[in-house]
């Protein structure tokens, strides 16, 4: 039988949530480059946890975290850059990494993905620079407009005749570059066609421009 001086205590049972990663990707792509990668990790649960974060490309870890702790209700971000670049493709087609955040309670992977375009060259811009009939130089740009480096071949012809030949240029993805050729070819016609061709990847891209050449001619007399 109680007494007015007992006291009643109800008993509960507390119970706490465990931690329960919620992990939001941000990768940035440059060509076939994954420059940056972000990872927020946010704790939804009532205690702290660590973690840690791995990427792999098919069963390979390509970058790696160290174990940092995520406070109850709080999100924190790994960014796996480090300075450099988180990973570089060497293959072309479609890319797929997986993202691996490891904490003691639970594992959650998500997949991110590029399409990294083979090494593709084209010719963007050819000047030849002329004085009267004697060509001096010839401009040309060329651009990768893959994702990969490329090497093309030049070659180079005056209406027909062979003036450069075997030279060999290399772009990264992504990337123009411009080039000079100091010729020394002198025609004997009113028109002169230069033809750029670039042989790259077993592929072959050709431009043209026919420019109107003054030839000066000698002799001739008087009555």
């Amino acid at each position: 039988m109680l007494k007015q001086a007992d006291t009643v205590l109800d008993s509960q049972t507390l119970r706490l949530a465990p931690p329960t990663p919620l992990v939001t990707v941000s990768p940035m792509w440059d060509g076939n480059t994954l420059a940056n990668l972000s990872i927020d990790v946010t704790n939804d649960g009532d205690v702290n946890t660590n973690a840690s974060v791995s990427v792999y490309r098919l069963q390979t870890t390509v970058a790696n975290s160290s174990s940092r702790t995520v406070q109850s209700g709080e999100t924190t971000r790994f960014d796996l850059s480090d300075g450099g670049d988180v990973y570089r493709a060497t293959a072309t087609g479609e890319i797929t990494l997986r993202v691996v955040v490891e904490t003691a309670e639970s594992t959650v992977e998500r997949e991110i993905a590029t399409t990294v375009r083979s090494g593709e060259i084209q010719i963007t811009s050819l000047s030849p620079n002329w004085d009267e009939d004697d060509l001096q130089s010839i401009n040309y740009t060329l651009r990768n407009v893959g994702s990969i480096p490329a090497t093309g071949t030049v070659m180079i012809t005056a209406s027909g005749d062979t003036i450069a030949t075997g030279t060999n240029h290399t772009l990264q993805g992504g990337l123009t570059e411009t080039f000079s050729y100091d010729a020394s070819y002198n025609t004997n016609t009113d028109e002169t066609t230069i033809n750029l061709t670039v042989a790259h990847n077993g592929t072959t891209v050709s431009e043209s421009v026919t420019n109107e050449t003054e030839v000066a001619y000698s002799g001739g007399g008087g009555y």
